[in-house]
């Protein structure tokens, strides 16, 4: 194996997800590349993918912390990254490299992979209702049908 990636969005699924991958790169001697990936920021629109703009509840937020949108989601990657990184090191991991990116989640997830040949991707089984990822699909999916590696989705 040249490594693995474990996905993570901070989520109890993600969580799980970074914990098996790092009980496997400590079991194999193997680097663990751990991945958030941001919203992206779209300039023709001068939003963000799939954050409401509009959303009163983030916009108390945003203004409690003071920092514009872009700043926040930054800010909030790096965390989720530091948790993830504390629980592969706690895992007794030795070599951890974090990225945080921008984009489809399932797209950057994949190109991440390749750009690192990464041998297994670990990632959380996200929870939508039945109909909603039927219609959608899901992340998860969408790399078990796409990627040219192990995906290890992780209940």
């Amino acid at each position: 194996m040249s490594g693995i990636l474990a996905a993570t969005d901070g989520s109890p699924g993600g969580a799980k997800a970074v914990a098996f991958a790092a009980a496997m790169a400590r079991k194999f001697d193997e680097a663990l590349l751990l991945l958030n990936v941001m919203p992206e920021f779209d300039p023709d629109t001068g939003s963000y993918h799939g954050v409401d703009p509009g959303d009163t509840g983030l916009k108390r937020l945003l203004e409690a912390e003071r920092m514009p949108l872009g700043e926040f989601l930054e800010n909030a990657s790096r965390e989720i990254l530091s948790a993830a990184k504390a629980c592969a090191e706690a895992e007794g991991v030795s070599r951890i490299i974090t990225v945080s990116r921008g984009g489809d989640p399932a797209d950057v997830i994949l190109a991440v992979a390749a750009e690192h040949a990464s041998d297994v991707i670990a990632v959380g089984k996200r929870g939508r209702g039945r109909l909603a990822g039927l219609l959608l699909g899901s992340v998860s999916q969408k790399l078990v049908t796409l990627a040219p590696c192990v995906v290890l989705v992780v209940p």
